[in-house]
């Protein structure tokens, strides 16, 4: 439990910084196009000829934490009550994170996510999510025989678009994600995959920028952050342990949120991309994706080091969503 907040902040900036790519104009051009014109054109391909594909991928992660922090004790001299102890941490954590998903227009996504763990006991070494996003409203389940946990995050949304100069709909690059980034495009030697030719494309993201956009992202994903802590925190409360609502340690919001802002100012991201964009039909159909995420306390020391290969394929092919009725719901007490 008590670096539960820290990883489930990593996966948000993941996510993050996966969701804001962009890159600025070159003068190398191939076929008349620069490599930003062929990113541009790929997005615009999809938005007018398709509404679903499917998507899968791996990404290795190390994650690396090294410091102290206070963690919250029972006392075992007051039953019912906790203690603060400053503990030490030094952790090298090797995790695999495997995704398959869908996406149909205009923004419903479904994403089952299989994450393996290394030198963990064998009932913790693998577990599984789903996580189902239709129209602002998030559905997720950890593990396949639990009830699904919904956040209405449609304000959360609707300021993330504004920032990241995104409807949602996009499956690439827009021009105004270029202009807001000012990221870096370039060529790659072209490549043959399966007997099909690919334009190759490599992306910078300018780190100064990406680490304003992700701060102010921040103070949007806050306060979902919050919610799925509680929520998680409530599940765990009634599988392990007899505790009421009342003797559990309140979670310091305040204190939370300074944490992440100190985290979020003194981070710094250094992420790249390469793209592999059919020839003939001007669709991505492969990314790979490299990550370095360092970030500090005053106490704790956090770099994570992730590379990434993804697939997209069966665009405009038939998709099928989970269905989720009441029943599949978790009771949410607030």
């Amino acid at each position: 439990m008590k670096n539960k907040k820290i990883s489930l902040l990593m996966i948000l900036i993941f996510i993050v910084s996966m969701t804001v790519t962009a890159m600025a104009q070159e003068e190398i051009t191939k076929d008349g196009l620069t490599a930003s014109e062929v990113l541009i054109k790929s997005n615009d391909t999809f938005n007018n000829q398709y509404t679903t594909l499917k998507f899968k991928g791996t990404t290795n992660m190390n994650t690396k934490t090294t410091g102290s922090m206070m963690i919250k004790k029972t006392d075992p001299n007051n039953e019912g009550q906790f203690v603060e102890e400053e503990e030490k941490v030094d952790e090298n954590v090797d995790m695999t994170m495997s995704q398959e998903g869908i996406f149909e227009k205009p923004e419903k996504v479904y994403v089952k996510t299989t994450t393996s763990v290394k030198n963990m006991p064998e009932e913790q070494k693998t577990q599984s999510s789903e996580v189902l996003m239709d129209q602002g409203v998030m559905y997720m389940r950890i593990g396949e025989n639990t009830k699904w946990l919904k956040l209405d995050i449609n304000p959360m949304m609707q300021e993330m678009k504004k920032i990241m100069g995104n409807d949602g709909t996009n499956m690439g690059m827009t021009k105004e994600q270029m202009e807001l980034f000012g990221m870096y495009a370039s060529y790659d030697e072209n490549t043959v995959i399966d007997g099909k030719e690919y334009y190759v494309i490599n992306v910078n993201m300018d780190s100064t920028a990406l680490k304003e956009i992700t701060s102010k992202a921040m103070d949007k994903i806050f306060d979902q952050f919050e919610k799925i802590m509680e929520e998680t925190e409530k599940t765990e409360a009634k599988t392990e342990s007899t505790q009421t609502k009342s003797e559990q340690p309140e979670m310091d919001k305040e204190t939370l949120k300074k944490q992440m802002q100190e985290m979020f100012s003194k981070m710094n991201m250094n992420v790249t991309y390469k793209y592999y964009i059919n020839k003939e039909t001007k669709m991505y159909e492969f990314m790979d994706i490299s990550q370095i995420i360092d970030m500090n306390t005053d106490k704790i020391h956090i770099q994570t080091t992730s590379t990434g290969k993804y697939k997209y394929y069966d665009f405009n092919k038939e998709v099928t969503f989970p269905i989720i009725n009441a029943e599949n719901l978790q009771e949410q007490n607030h």
